[in-house]
């Protein structure tokens, strides 16, 4: 009589799957897989901030299981306009980044007209790149611990650390919901090689006080993904919360 058994996946092959619906398999292979990943962490995370704060309709969003984490990953179309404008500026923006022009991704919140004195939060990205790649250009002595830094666990530990604390500091931080007549925009800010007529597609040239930049010093950094030739890094502002002077 013959016996059979089920075999269940370990929790690194589960884990592994989940990576793989959402991300290159390796990052670390080359600058092309690199920066994919970047646009889809970028893409991943984005979307986890818009479902977080019910910006969207629940339609706007397919489901993802990783880590742990029920995901909601924004749709390429999507009824809701405002979620259509969402997911067509980071199809726009990541033009730009596959010429190595995006210094800087903010995802903007206002209190009806998109105009400085109505922001009441941002989440801004940013970008680093190194097409040739900082293992290639170590020292012996410090090759071993850089082999750590990039590796891929370590990119898989970084990255799902980064979507629970943007999870979690909306959870904690954002506890108003959206006004009625609230509005969003993207703003690219560019890096010093990028020729001066150059914008994105859909973007146009912004005039006027930025009042991104100008509270960027109390943004809180909740995370940060290296990879031997790209790193991201994400902070978040909300009015009255992050921009409390720690020494007033």
């Amino acid at each position: 009589m013959s016996a059979t058994a089920i075999q269940v996946p370990t929790r690194q092959e589960i884990f592994e799957k989940e990576w793989e619906s959402l991300f290159p398999k390796q990052v670390t292979d080359n600058y092309t897989s690199s920066i994919t990943f970047v646009k889809q962490l970028t893409a991943v995370a984005i979307s986890t901030i818009t479902y977080m704060k019910n910006a969207f309709p629940e339609e706007s969003y397919t489901n993802e299981n990783f880590a742990g984490l029920q995901l909601k990953i924004l749709k390429q179309k999507c009824a809701d306009g405002l979620a259509q404008f969402v997911s067509a500026s980071l199809k726009q923006a990541f033009e730009a980044f596959d010429k190595k022009y995006v210094h800087q991704l903010a995802l903007c919140f206002y209190n009806g007209e998109c105009v400085p004195e109505n922001l009441i939060e941002y989440h801004i990205f940013e970008y680093s790149y190194n097409a040739d790649g900082v293992s290639l250009n170590i020292n012996s002595k410090n090759r071993n611990q850089n082999s750590k830094r990039f590796s891929m666990q370590a990119i898989h530990n970084r990255t799902v650390m980064m979507i629970r604390s943007l999870s979690l500091f909306i959870t904690t931080n954002c506890h108003e919901q959206l006004p009625l007549n609230f509005d969003i925009s993207m703003r690219i800010y560019y890096t010093e090689d990028t020729p001066e007529d150059y914008q994105a597609p859909g973007f146009a040239e912004c005039t006027g006080p930025d009042p991104v930049l100008d509270t960027l010093h109390t943004a809180v950094c909740l995370g940060r993904v290296e990879t031997p030739y790209n790193k991201i890094v994400a902070r978040t502002f909300v009015q009255g919360v992050t921009d409390t002077d720690p020494e007033g």
